[in-house]
C-alpha cells in the first residue's frame, strides 16, 4: 500500500503550488472553486490545486472569510455570493457539533445546500471529524449519548440530508484523520494561535479526497488502464480480478502488455485472468517498441488521450511511460487492490437517487434568504439568533500589543495597510469584546478616532475574522457616533484604501454613508466616507 508523503514531499508539493499559482492568472476556462470553513483552511489549497493541475483540470481556488460559512451562504451580496462559484466547498470544524445535538451543523448544511442551489454551484460538503478527546474517556463508547455516538448520529443525519443529491458531493475529514492517526492529526497550539486544527498530513489527505471528487465531477477521469503483465508476477495476477472487473463495469477501457508477441505470455495470462483474453474489447500490447510508444499506441486503439491512460506495473519498474500516469503496485499482491484504491482508480461518484427511493428530507428552503411572509431564515435572523454581546473598553491611544496584533491580522475588515492611530490631541481608542452562543471571541474589533474641527476622524477600524458578519461592525460604528455626538461633532469621517482583500469593508462603509446616523442627543451626524488611493 502506498506510504503517506513525507514532510519533505509535502513541502515540495506546496512549493510547486506556489510556482503554479504564481506563474499566471487563472485560465478563462478554469473552474472557480470557493472554500468556506469554520477554521483556517488555507493549508488545504495546494493539496487540491496540484492534483487537479496534474489531472488536466484547470481550477481557480479561493478561500472565503474565516468562520463565515453561514454569513456567506445566507447573503447573496457576500464575497462568495457575488462570485457564484462553480464549486462551493464547505468544511465545518468538529466544534460545530455543539452540545452534541448537531443543530449548528444541520443549519450550516441547509444554508450551504440552499446557497449552492441559488448560485447553481456544485456543493462539496466535508463531514467534520469526530471530536477529540472523548468526553468520558474509555467509557465513551458505551454511552448512547457519548461523544462518539452523538457525532455518529449527527454525521448520518447530515449524510441523509445531502447524499445522492444532484450536484452535491460529500467528503469526510474523519477519513483523513484516521489515515494519519489521531495522535498525529491535531495541532492544538496552532489552533489556538492561528485556528489551524490539523497537521499538514491531514490537509494532504483531505485535499486528495477533494481533488479526487472534483476530478471526477469536472471530467478529468482516467478512461484507459494498461495492465503491465510483462512486469508483474503472473501467478499473482488473480489478485487484480475483482478491481479490473470493477473498472470494466465503470466504463474504463483495458489493455494488457505482455513481454513478447509469442504464445507463451498469452498462455500464462489466459491461465491467470482468462476473462481478459476472452473479452474482445481488451487490447493486447505485444510489440517490441519502447514502453512510452506502446502506451501511446494503446491509447489510440482504445480511443482515449495518452494523458488519460494509466499503467499498472511493478514497484521496481522505472521505464519512461510518457504522458501516461503510472501506478506501481507494491511487493505484496494481497495489497494490490488497496494500492489501486489509494491511487484513486476505483473512485466513482454516487448516482443521484431515484425520487421514488428517496429518504425523507427536510425542505431545502429552511435556510434560504428571507422573503416577505416567506418564513425563511435570513442573515438578520441568523445574527439575531446568535445573541451577540459586544462590550467596549478604552485602550491606550497608541494601541497595546494585543490590539495592535488584531489590527495587523485583520485583512478582510480594515481601512488599509499601515494605518497607525493618531496618538496626540483629543480622541480615543477602543476595543470591543465579542461573544455569542457559539463562543467567546475575545477582542473582536478595534477603533481609533481623533477629533479636529468638530469632525471625528476614524484612523483605525479593524474587525477580526471570527467576529465578522455578526453585526459587530455596526455596533462599533454606533459607539463611535455616540462618542462623537458627545464631543459636539457634526461629522464622522472615514478614509480607507482598497487592499485587494477588504472589499467587505468598502461595501459596509458605502452602505453606512447612505444612512442617517443619530447620536444619543438626538442630533443627526453626517457619515462621510472617502476612498483614498493606496500609496505604493
Amino acid at each position: 500500500m502506498a506510504a503517506h508523503p513525507s514532510a519533505p514531499d509535502l513541502l515540495a508539493l506546496r512549493t510547486r503550488w506556489t510556482r503554479l499559482s504564481g506563474a499566471s492568472g487563472a485560465s478563462p476556462a478554469a473552474t472557480s472553486v470557493r472554500l468556506l470553513a469554520s477554521y483556517t483552511v488555507d493549508p488545504l489549497v495546494p493539496y487540491i490545486g496540484v492534483p487537479l493541475h496534474d489531472a488536466g483540470v484547470p481550477a481557480d481556488l479561493s478561500v472565503g472569510p474565516y468562520h463565515q460559512i453561514l454569513q456567506q451562504c445566507l447573503d447573496d451580496a457576500s464575497d462568495t455570493g457575488r462570485l457564484r462559484p462553480d464549486v462551493l466547498v464547505v468544511a465545518p470544524r468538529p466544534e460545530d457539533y455543539g452540545d452534541g445535538d448537531g443543530r449548528d451543523l444541520e443549519e450550516i448544511a441547509a444554508a450551504a445546500l440552499a446557497a449552492a442551489g441559488r448560485w447553481r454551484s456544485c456543493l462539496v460538503f466535508v463531514l467534520p471529524a469526530v471530536p477529540e478527546p472523548r468526553t468520558h474517556g474509555v467509557g465513551d463508547e458505551g454511552r448512547r449519548t457519548g461523544t462518539a455516538a452523538s457525532a455518529a448520529a449527527v454525521r448520518e443525519r447530515l449524510r441523509a440530508m445531502l447524499a445522492n443529491r444532484p450536484n452535491v458531493l460529500l467528503a469526510d475529514a474523519e477519513q483523513a484523520v484516521r489515515a494519519v492517526g489521531a495522535r498525529s492529526a491535531y495541532r492544538p497550539v496552532m489552533y489556538r494561535v492561528a485556528r489551524v486544527p490539523y497537521a499538514e498530513a491531514v490537509f494532504e489527505q483531505l485535499g486528495r479526497q477533494l481533488a479526487g471528487l472534483l476530478r471526477l465531477r469536472l471530467g478529468g477521469a482516467r478512461r484507459a488502464v494498461v495492465l503491465d503483465a510483462a512486469a508483474l508476477d503472473p501467478d499473482a495476477l488473480p489478485e487484480l480480478r475483482r478491481p479490473l472487473e470493477l473498472l470494466r463495469r465503470r466504463g474504463h477501457r483495458l489493455a494488457v502488455r505482455v513481454a513478447d508477441p509469442g504464445p507463451r505470455p498469452a498462455v500464462r495470462l489466459a491461465e491467470a485472468l482468462p476473462e481478459l483474453l476472452a473479452d474482445a474489447r481488451v487490447e493486447l500490447v505485444a510489440d517490441a517498441a519502447p514502453l512510452a510508444e506502446q502506451l501511446v499506441s494503446a491509447a489510440a486503439r482504445l480511443r482515449v488521450a495518452p494523458a488519460s491512460t494509466v499503467l499498472l506495473t511493478a514497484a521496481g519498474t522505472d521505464e519512461e511511460a510518457g504522458p501516461a500516469e503510472v501506478v506501481r503496485l507494491g511487493p505484496e499482491p494481497a495489497a494490490w487492490a488497496a494500492d489501486l484504491e489509494a491511487a484513486g482508480l476505483l473512485d466513482a461518484l454516487p448516482a443521484p437517487e431515484d425520487p421514488g427511493d428517496a429518504v425523507h428530507r427536510e425542505p431545502d428552503t429552511a435556510a434560504e434568504p428571507s422573503e416577505a411572509g416567506g418564513g425563511r431564515v435570513s442573515l438578520a435572523d441568523f445574527i439575531e439568533g446568535l445573541g451577540v454581546e459586544v462590550t467596549f473598553h478604552e485602550v491606550d491611544r497608541a494601541l497595546d500589543d494585543s490590539t495592535s496584533e488584531l489590527v495587523a491580522r485583520a485583512h478582510d475588515f480594515t481601512l488599509g495597510e499601515d494605518r497607525p492611530p493618531h496618538p496626540s490631541g483629543p480622541g480615543f481608542s477602543v476595543a470591543a469584546r465579542v461573544r455569542d452562543r457559539l463562543g467567546d471571541y475575545g477582542t473582536g474589533a478595534v477603533a481609533a478616532v481623533h477629533y479636529a474641527d468638530a469632525v471625528a476622524r476614524l484612523d483605525v477600524f479593524s474587525v477580526s475574522c471570527p467576529a465578522m458578519g455578526r453585526g459587530v461592525e455596526e455596533r462599533v460604528l454606533r459607539e463611535i457616533v455616540a462618542r462623537a455626538d458627545g464631543e459636539g461633532c457634526h461629522t464622522v469621517l472615514v478614509e480607507y484604501e482598497e487592499t485587494g482583500r477588504n472589499r467587505v469593508t468598502a461595501d459596509f462603509l458605502s452602505a453606512a454613508a447612505e444612512r442617517t446616523w443619530q447620536g444619543p442627543s438626538g442630533r443627526e451626524l453626517r457619515m462621510t466616507v472617502v476612498r483614498k488611493e493606496a500609496v505604493r
